[in-house]
């Protein structure tokens, strides 16, 4: 019990400083943050329509952590909340250094020794922090028994992208879910230098994409040309700015190394400027590489029970998908390429899926018999794994730029799909009459031929949309506005990744 109390009362007294440290030039949040924001406010002023449990899940590396920060600090400074009601709970260490072990028993003991009360009893309003939850065993269970002992907690928790993270019926109709994915491009620079244009752009690319609202084109191009005029004001190069989202853009966790490169860059000669390059760009692939190599370690290691070959067996099969085309990537390929059995293949690629470091894009076959023979594709779920998995391998990469492209535009129209209020799949185009990277289709049946790369014309989508008797097409390549001409609609690859 002393040592318990004692861990408590050190836990609350650091976390301040922590979290002050970690907060040190961090002037911008993920747009998700507003919302919690929005949550906790409507909870303290006892609103009754407030929500007050909330799930993230994602990829590490991301800005989970930094989100919960950024969070304590405005309950703490904005809305004076007294520093003993916030608690923040890193999950994994509080299991490790802690008495407590149970996360239920942890908050039952912190209120007990620090608020003289019990769950049940409690009649102030508690503000629960909770990170890496998915460390804890029957997470989803201690979470619905502190919610449902005392309407005094306000919970936030943070946790993997993994299935069992996924909240069931239970935790669904009490609380509110996230999944939070890589920074888009918006974030990247709002995060990194401040560029604050409009916060979300997904509304507007689904509604041309999906229902081919053409009066979004206009809207868009200002958007960006707005969007490249504020990146231009910073004396920054948009081309370049562009390439180093794509490689190294997608994680908040490198980004205080860019903006301190960046900052050296424009006070330095150029041979201190390429010497300071190479040691940060080494420096962000380290972290990224390390970002996957935790994920494959720990994260699938909480849902799954893996021996060290099939550890070695993983890194194999992530590699292979670095230095492949995904539509070389079959089960079977891989097998054989890696001697690793097809099942233990399978088990593997499903279980990177729901690490969240992958994902697939499964064919569009109208019978079943092609669908079973058809190998799906995978793609990561950031080009910046990509490029960093690609820059770590000794095997050339002759189709490197066109692969990250492929991989950015795929990760791009996941999260649109993914986040989208319309029931809609990301599949691929099986047809060798059309061949076009990838197919948006509606449940009712409506076919959308997207293609990209770099100086694409328009033979492939033409085909492909007499084909599945499309209306509109779209081209994601290198050109400097959205362009709309014989129902093909042309789009900046940059603005895509705004989405």
């Amino acid at each position: 019990m002393d040592n318990l109390k004692e861990y408590l009362v050190k836990e609350l007294d650091k976390t301040p400083n922590i979290i002050r440290d970690r907060l040190v030039n961090v002037k911008n949040a993920r747009v998700i943050l507003s919302e919690i924001k929005y949550h906790a406010n409507n909870f303290i002023s006892d609103n009754p329509n407030h929500e007050r449990l909330i799930i993230m899940r994602g990829l590490r590396g991301i800005g989970k952590t930094t989100i919960l920060f950024q969070l304590y600090d405005f309950l703490i400074q904005k809305k004076e909340v007294d520093i003993n009601s916030v608690l923040y709970v890193s999950v994994d260490r509080m299991q490790q250094f802690s008495t407590a072990r149970r996360l239920v028993n942890y908050i039952e003991k912190y209120i007990e020794i620090i608020h003289n009360s019990s769950l049940a009893t409690l009649n102030k309003k508690i503000f629960l922090l909770l990170d890496e939850v998915h460390f804890e065993k029957e997470w989803g269970q201690a979470i619905k028994t502190l919610y449902d002992i005392s309407p005094q907690l306000f919970i936030v928790s943070t946790g993997s992208s993994a299935p069992e993270m996924k909240t069931g019926a239970d935790i669904a109709r009490r609380g509110i879910e996230f999944s939070l994915f890589p920074l888009n491009f918006l974030e990247y620079e709002l995060l990194k230098n401040e560029i604050d244009c409009i916060s979300n752009l997904t509304t507007s690319f689904s509604s041309l994409m999906i229902k081919s609202d053409l009066s979004m084109i206009l809207k868009l191009n200002q958007h960006y040309a707005n969007f490249k005029e504020k990146i231009k004001s910073k004396k920054i190069d948009f081309d370049i700015e562009v390439e180093k989202y794509i490689q190294i853009g997608s994680f908040t966790r490198t980004l205080k190394k860019e903006i301190i490169n960046d900052s050296y860059t424009l006070s330095n000669n150029r041979k201190n400027i390429k010497e300071s390059n190479d040691k940060i760009n080494s420096s962000i692939v380290k972290t990224i590489s390390k970002i996957v190599t935790r994920t494959i370690e720990l994260d699938i290691l909480s849902f799954l029970s893996l021996n060290r070959e099939t550890l070695k067996d993983i890194k194999k099969i992530v590699m292979m998908l670095s230095i492949k085309k995904p539509g070389e990537t079959a089960q079977n390929k891989l097998a054989s390429n890696l001697d690793i059995p097809i099942r233990k293949v399978s088990y593997i690629l499903e279980a990177l899926e729901k690490s969240g470091l992958i994902f697939s894009v499964k064919p569009f076959a109208k019978s079943g018999n092609n669908y079973a023979r058809t190998p799906w594709k995978y793609y990561f779920i950031s080009a910046s794994i990509l490029h960093v998995l690609q820059t770590t391998s000794a095997i050339p990469q002759p189709e490197g730029k066109g692969l990250l492209l492929e991989t950015a535009v795929a990760s791009s129209l996941f999260r649109i799909v993914q986040t989208n209020t319309f029931a809609l799949s990301l599949l691929y185009d099986t047809n060798k009459n059309s061949n076009v990277d990838f197919l948006l289709v509606s449940t009712t049946g409506k076919v959308i031929p997207v293609e990209c790369g770099f100086n694409k014309k328009e033979n492939q989508i033409k085909n492909a949309m007499k084909l599945y008797k499309s209306d509109i097409g779209f081209i994601v390549t290198n050109t400097d506005k959205i362009k709309f001409s014989n129902d093909i609609i042309t789009i900046p690859y940059p603005l895509l990744f705004m989405a």
